[in-house]
C-alpha cells in the first residue's frame, strides 16, 4: 500500500485518499467513484475512518442527501480521541451537515458550534471555518432566528473580504441582506445590496436581479410603491431558478398594493403551484381580495377559498 507520512510519529495515511481529498471541490462525483474503487480490506483503522469521512464529504459536496447518522457518529468519535484537530473539526462540521439533512436542527447547530470552537478566528483552516459560519447562518435563517443568523454572516462576509473571495462575497452578502430584510432592518439591508451591486455585475451578473428583488421588497415595505414598481419590473423573469418563486411572490404583492390588479393576478396565479406554503397562501389571499376576485374564474373561487382555509 502506498502511504504518505503526515504529522509526526508513525501516523500514516493512504496517499490515494490524499489525492481524492484534493479533487473533492472540483469533482465530488469523481471523488465518490474513486472511493468506490478502493479495496478497504487491508486499510489501517486510521485510513478506514479517513475513507468514511471522505465518503461523507464527497456525498455532501455532490448534493447527495444524507439519510443516516451512523457513519458520521463513528467518524466523530474516532477523531475525538485520535488527536487530529483539523480532521476532528471537519468531522464535526459534516456531523452538522448530516443532521441538517435529517431535520434535527438543534443537533446540527450543536455540531457546527463544536466545530467553530476548534476553529478560532486565527485558525490556519479558514476555508473550513468559512463553511461552518455559512451553514450556521443559513440554518439559523431557515429557523427564522434572523438576529442570530446575522452575527455569523457578518463574520463570514469579513472573512470573504480578507481572502478576496469575490464570488462568495457576493453570495454571502446577498444572504446577509436577505436576513436583514426578513428581520425588518431595511436600511442595513439596502446598504448591503447597493454595496455589492457593482461587484455582482462583474462577478455574478445573474444575481443582480436577486438584489433588485430584495430592493423592491424594501421599497414596498417602506411604502415607496413607485420605486418598488420601477425596480421589480422584469425581475421575476431574470432571477436564477432558485429565486423564481420568491421574486414572483414579491411582484404579486407589489403590483397588488400599487393597484395594478391584472399584473398581481397574473403573478398570483403563477404562485399556486409553488412548493412553499406561505407563497401559496399569499397568492390565495390576493386572488380572493375584493379587488382581484372579479378577475377569478367563478368555477375556481370555491377551490381557492377551500385551499386558503
Amino acid at each position: 500500500m502506498s502511504s504518505l507520512l503526515i504529522g509526526c510519529g508513525d501516523d500514516r495515511i493512504d496517499s490515494r485518499l490524499v489525492r481524492i481529498d484534493a479533487m473533492m471541490d472540483d469533482n465530488p462525483r469523481g471523488a465518490l467513484d474513486s472511493l468506490e474503487r478502493i479495496d478497504r480490506a487491508e486499510m489501517s483503522a486510521g485510513d478506514s475512518f479517513y475513507y468514511e469521512l471522505l465518503k461523507i464529504k464527497a456525498s455532501d459536496k455532490a448534493y447527495v442527501r444524507h439519510e443516516s447518522d451512523s457513519e458520521v457518529i463513528k467518524v466523530i468519535d474516532y477523531y475525538k480521541s485520535h488527536g487530529d484537530d483539523d480532521l476532528y473539526a471537519e468531522a464535526l462540521y459534516y456531523g452538522g451537515r448530516v443532521y441538517s439533512d435529517l431535520g434535527d436542527y438543534p443537533t446540527s447547530l450543536r455540531y457546527f458550534q463544536d466545530a467553530l470552537d476548534r476553529l478560532p478566528a486565527d485558525t490556519d483552516n479558514q476555508k473550513l471555518r468559512g463553511h461552518v459560519l455559512s451553514q450556521t447562518g443559513r440554518l439559523l435563517n431557515k429557523l427564522r432566528l434572523y438576529d442570530e443568523a446575522a452575527k455569523y454572516l457578518v463574520e463570514l462576509v469579513k472573512l470573504d473580504s480578507v481572502y478576496d473571495d469575490s464570488v462568495n462575497l457576493v453570495l454571502d452578502q446577498q444572504l446577509l441582506g436577505a436576513v436583514l430584510v426578513h428581520s425588518g432592518q431595511y436600511d442595513r439591508a439596502k446598504k448591503h445590496f447597493k454595496n455589492i451591486r457593482s461587484l455582482s455585475e462583474t462577478t455574478l451578473p445573474e444575481n443582480t436581479a436577486v438584489h433588485d428583488m430584495y430592493l423592491a421588497a424594501i421599497e414596498c415595505d417602506n411604502g415607496n410603491l413607485d420605486s418598488a414598481l420601477l425596480i421589480i419590473r422584469g425581475v421575476p423573469e431574470s432571477v436564477p431558478d432558485g429565486y423564481r418563486s420568491t421574486a414572483i411572490a414579491y411582484a404579486a404583492e407589489i403590483y397588488h398594493n400599487a393597484g395594478l390588479y391584472d399584473s398581481a393576478y397574473m403573478y398570483s396565479k403563477m404562485l399556486l403551484d409553488s412548493k412553499v406554503l406561505n407563497y401559496r397562501l399569499n397568492a390565495y389571499k390576493i386572488l380572493l381580495s375584493s379587488e382581484e376576485i372579479k378577475l377569478v374564474d367563478k368555477d375556481d373561487i370555491m377551490e381557492y377559498i377551500e385551499s386558503y382555509n
